[in-house]
């Protein structure tokens, strides 16, 4: 066969497998590593007699989710029962939202625990009350690690495109 042909042979392979490939390994990674796109989830965790309470986690723990835990659960137990922080977890800033009753009026509060150093946390910021939402964010690293194999992919075949081009006019 012609040197050509080859070449040809090689970018439609680069285009027709590796591309389709690379989105569906970053596809999968991106449902494994950030669990917000995830279905909802419920997890029980009671044992006989405990006095239960429902707290929401959402963000990059292995299994977010509604959880129905005992009542003197804290922050760092719920989210060893989520399956512990993920990779690009973003562990200092914390986001803990609950509704407090304010005399007869229900009031939005948001608050930020730092976790990257458990020694320096105040034991009473890791409370957690019924109906609690914890949100675990990510780092900036995160959408790096899902556009850095696309940017490869994508040099790659057009580095096979440049080549083939010269290969054929020489």
């Amino acid at each position: 066969m012609n040197t050509k042909v080859y070449y040809w042979l090689i970018v439609l392979f680069c285009i027709a497998f590796l591309f389709p490939m690379q989105q569906g390994i970053a596809q999968s990674q991106q449902i494994g590593n950030f669990p917000v796109y995830s279905a909802a989830s419920y997890y029980y965790t009671a044992k006989p007699g405990d006095v239960m309470m429902q707290v929401n986690i959402w963000g990059v723990v292995a299994k977010p989710g509604r959880y129905e835990v005992p009542a003197t659960t804290d922050l760092i137990q719920l989210i060893s029962f989520a399956g512990g922080p993920q990779d690009y977890s973003r562990m200092d800033n914390i986001k803990i939202t609950r509704f407090e009753k304010i005399d007869t009026v229900m009031v939005l509060k948001e608050f930020f625990v730092d976790l990257s150093d458990a020694s320096k946390v105040n034991p009473a910021s890791l409370k957690l009350y019924q109906g609690d939402v914890v949100e675990i964010g990510h780092t900036s690293w995160y959408v790096w690690k899902d556009i850095i194999p696309i940017i490869t992919t994508v040099a790659m075949i057009t580095t096979s495109i440049i080549e083939i081009l010269y290969l054929t006019n020489h």
